[in-house]
């Protein structure tokens, strides 16, 4: 038993998805299978480069203050605390 979703992407797309689709539909309905969303980690802080609103990438823990402060002076990325 498929959904309406997915009924009508098959209409929309080539043979060879709809037997790919159809084939992921019928497993879904065959394992019961159910999303699982876990909780986000937490976040120390984080590396920017161009600020807050620029690219940022976040760590589970705080480096230590050489890397903090070589990532700075070579590299350009400055590191905020989670506030």
């Amino acid at each position: 038993m498929k959904t309406k979703i997915v009924e009508r992407l098959m209409n929309e797309t080539p043979e060879h998805i709809k037997q790919q689709v159809s084939e992921y539909a019928d497993d879904v309905v065959q394992n019961n299978a159910s999303m699982c969303i876990s909780a986000i980690p937490n976040y120390v802080g984080m590396y920017c480069l161009g600020g807050e609103i620029g690219f940022c990438i976040c760590f589970k823990t705080k480096p230590n203050w050489f890397h903090r402060t070589m990532m700075k002076v070579c590299l350009g990325w400055e590191w905020k605390d989670k506030i």
